[in-house]
């Protein structure tokens, strides 16, 4: 959903619904949210990854309506979100950084400074 870039292609291969059975269901539903946030249509959006998150609790459907949230200015939303997006993607940097922001803006700086920690060590052992 914070892609600048807004690439329908990339999403496509993010979220192709490439996994099977329920997985692969709740991934076509998070592109097609993330689709329809980039439209404006928040409302919708959050709609659908609140299903996508009832046909399978995958972290890009946590983490994507973490960020719904966040602009919604719902920041423990977001927070209980992200603590999912990180439970099921610990090796995934980008639920600790976005975890570190809003625990930064809530005042909760030690914790918020372990997941930026956490982050960029992560991002710093991911592929490029």
């Amino acid at each position: 959903m914070d892609d600048p870039r807004r690439s329908l292609a990339a999403c496509s291969a993010a979220f192709g619904g490439s996994a099977p059975g329920a997985a692969g269901r709740a991934q076509a539903l998070v592109a097609d949210a993330v689709t329809q946030a980039w439209q404006g249509n928040d409302d919708a959006a959050l709609a659908t990854l609140d299903r996508a998150v009832d046909v399978a609790p995958i972290s890009d459907a946590f983490l994507n309506r973490a960020l719904l949230k966040l602009r919604r200015g719902d920041d423990a939303g977001a927070v209980a979100d992200l603590d999912r997006t990180v439970r099921r993607a610990p090796k995934d940097a980008r639920g600790y950084y976005y975890r570190s922001e809003v625990l930064s803006r809530l005042g909760k700086t030690a914790r918020a400074k372990a997941d930026a920690a956490r982050a960029a060590a992560l991002d710093a052992d991911s592929p490029r």
